[in-house]
């Protein structure tokens, strides 16, 4: 039996972020991390929402979470 990859796009990570009513499902394929794949797009929505709605420092939480590498300096490449 093959193991589907499995891909969390910016609405999952948000979904999970504010404990949104969807976020069971996420949770479900985050616990596969082996098999887990985010596009580094998802990663700056997020990124990029985080930041509007909250702070730099919890934009970077996220990005944290959300990435095994540590966040470039998005902030100089945003209008």
């Amino acid at each position: 039996m093959s193991v589907q990859p499995a891909v969390v796009d910016s609405s999952g990570w948000i979904e999970l972020f504010t404990d949104g009513p969807k976020a069971g499902p996420f949770l479900d394929v985050l616990d596969a991390e082996a098999t887990l794949i985010v596009p580094v797009i998802s990663i700056l929505e997020v990124f990029k929402w985080v930041l509007r709605e909250h702070s730099e420092a919890q934009a970077i939480q996220a990005w944290t979470a959300a990435s095994p590498s540590p966040p470039p300096s998005l902030l100089s490449l945003m209008p």
